[in-house]
């Protein structure tokens, strides 16, 4: 009996070795398996074979599991592949024009045209296609690109370094997009652009070094956003336009143009400005038009060079010209608050003078007499009392509308 308890007992340990043998044995199978799923999963990830998906931080949200792994199939992962798209039809403006594109922030960057034929294409559009970001990928694959037409998109931010090989690229057209924010490095890589155009979208922020690297910048289009405050020109020397209207300006800078000796026409209308030295515009020879209509402008100080000056419906009660020189041809001050008549007299140029919708009381025209080319005038709604004509002219006036 003794022997068989023996016997018995030698049987359960030995049960007991050979079960936690099995244990440890399946244990190590699953951590071998674990890992080599591991490191499938790795290589396979979208983000590590160059084309990724993108997504600015304020864009970031949790994805579907079927998107973050992509597709899993009988113990396979299989990575998401990029679409891949062509040009679909050359036309007379655009060597190449992509047809329904679709491109949101959760799907892997897409591959545009074939390398051996985008390397020559210089011009580059969209037709019905939507993008929420400006992918990295089709710039490069354009490396002579010179004009990219990307409006109307829906684009809702640029992916960081889009433009870094653009060195050829010379207009960027980006208008009625939803773009919200232009950091300092957008543009980086793109110092030839000469015409940049970004009307009618949501920029609420614009980095003030954001153009920094386009020394050949002529034209820039900004209006119709929300932007607080001007980016900084002064490494555009050769700039010409600047269109900067319907934005949430409220205030220019003493220096904000002294780098721009080639501007010709500047739009600041539709703003919140209540603060704008004009003398700074003193040296801009080229200048023709200067529009600060729609502002909350209390001075106003009239270009030497200028051609042409709206400023109307501000809060202007007083105004100045150069002291020696004043070429303006064009000068509108409608709905202000002056009280006394400007004194013009050194404006021999003028032709065309609105002064309706102020609190003038009294108007002297023998003030005008210098002027030879003045041809319409216009004085109505005012608080006129007192109008004053001189005995004799030097030169008989050639106007030809009077409005009182």
């Amino acid at each position: 009996m003794g022997s068989l308890l023996r016997i018995t007992g030698e049987f359960r340990k030995l049960q007991l070795i050979l079960c936690l043998w099995v244990l440890v044995t399946r244990n190590i199978t699953l951590a071998q398996g674990n890992h080599q799923y591991n490191f499938v999963n790795r290589y396979n990830n979208p983000g590590h074979n160059g084309q990724q998906s993108w997504a600015p931080n304020h864009a970031q949200q949790s994805q579907p599991r079927q998107q973050q792994n992509a597709t899993q199939y009988q113990g396979q992962h299989i990575a998401e592949q990029p679409r891949q798209f062509y040009c679909f039809s050359q036309t007379r403006n655009y060597d190449c024009t992509f047809r329904d594109v679709v491109l949101d922030y959760n799907s892997v960057a897409p591959i545009f045209g074939n390398p051996q034929y985008t390397q020559y294409k210089k011009s580059v559009s969209f037709v019905n296609s939507r993008m929420e970001y400006l992918p990295k990928s089709l710039m490069d694959a354009f490396p002579n690109m010179d004009t990219l037409d990307a409006t109307s998109l829906q684009i809702r931010s640029l992916q960081p370094a889009a433009f870094e090989f653009s060195n050829k690229l010379e207009r960027v057209y980006l208008d009625d997009n939803l773009i919200e924010q232009i950091a300092r490095e957008s543009f980086n890589g793109a110092p030839s652009v000469a015409v940049l155009a970004l009307d009618r979208n949501r920029i609420n922020y614009f980095e003030y070094y954001a153009l920094g690297y386009m020394q050949n910048l002529r034209a820039l289009y900004i209006s119709s956003n929300e932007i607080p405050s001007m980016p900084g020109l002064s490494n555009s020397p050769k700039l010409e336009i600047v269109n900067a209207s319907h934005n949430s300006l409220t205030q220019i800078g003493d220096n904000h143009f002294f780098g721009n000796s080639e501007l010709r026409q500047l739009d600041l209308s539709f703003n919140q400005l209540t603060f704008f030295n004009m003398r700074q515009l003193h040296a801009k020879t080229k200048l023709i038009s200067v529009d600060v209509s729609l502002n909350q402008l209390r001075e106003l100080v009239i270009p030497t060079h200028v051609l042409k000056l709206f400023a109307e419906n501000n809060s202007i009660d007083h105004m100045t010209t150069h002291q020696h020189k004043c070429f303006v041809q064009e000068l509108s001050l409608a709905r202000n608050k002056l009280k006394q008549q400007p004194d013009l007299r050194i404006c021999r140029s003028l032709k065309n003078l609105d002064l309706s919708y102020n609190l003038l009381e009294s108007f002297n025209f023998g003030s005008l007499q210098s002027m030879i080319n003045l041809t319409h005038v216009n004085l109505r709604n005012n608080r006129l009392l007192q109008i004053d004509l001189p005995t004799e002219f030097y030169y008989p006036l050639p106007i030809t509308s009077l409005d009182l």
